[in-house]
């Protein structure tokens, strides 16, 4: 997504995708206003590859039971190069906060507690990593 920022006269120009956000350093769009001109006529005229869509993700529509006529967006459908045998996949899209565990992270330290405490886990350290 693609984003403009104005105070005054003092501009930013914003990118904002899964991985990162990119702004501008400030600029006044009444001095440079060419980066304006060029960032106002390159939106609608961009392709959608250029403004950052990928033609290889395919939005799958499905019929709400109750109205047919509806439907709920439910995913993505894609196409694994990696793997020629698998024709369709579903992307899963999540963003990990960068002060987050991970879920094994929390799983191994959950492991650790228990292991001191349950006799059972001392003689056995995989039987609650089944």
């Amino acid at each position: 997504m693609f984003g403009m920022t104005i105070a005054d006269t003092t501009t930013w120009l914003w990118f904002f995708s899964r991985a990162m956000v990119v702004v501008s350093e400030p600029y006044d769009f009444i001095l440079d206003y060419h980066h304006l001109i060029n960032y106002v006529v390159s939106m609608p005229f961009g392709s959608t590859e250029q403004l950052g869509y990928s033609s290889t993700i395919t939005k799958v529509a499905v019929p709400l039971k109750a109205d047919p006529a509806r439907y709920c967006i439910q995913g993505w459908s894609i196409r694994k190069f990696s793997n020629p045998k698998c024709t369709e996949c579903a992307l899963k899209d999540f963003w990990i906060p960068l002060d987050s565990q991970m879920k094994s992270e929390i799983q191994e330290d959950i492991f650790q507690r228990i292991e001191p405490n349950d006799p059972a886990a001392r003689e056995n350290p995989d039987l609650y990593k089944q």
